[in-house]
């Protein structure tokens, strides 16, 4: 998830996410859509390893079920 930069909301997002972590919320909605393997423990404001963007807008990649060949 992203916000603008100096909006003061990543630290707030941050606690709601991880509120949503600790009372199963986040498991319960990502077995919803069988995306249970992605889920994470802990819900951190900018962790190392984030990829440098330069410019406004990027592209995005969505990771999707394989499907029938």
């Amino acid at each position: 998830m992203t916000t603008r930069k100096g909006s003061g909301l990543a630290d707030a997002l941050t606690d709601a996410v991880n509120g949503l972590i600790a009372n199963g919320a986040h498991a319960k909605l990502l077995d919803r859509w069988s995306l249970g393997s992605d889920a994470i423990e802990k819900s951190r404001t900018n962790p190392p390893g984030l990829p440098q963007i330069s410019g406004r807008y990027r592209s995005r990649t969505r990771r999707c079920p394989a499907g029938p060949e």
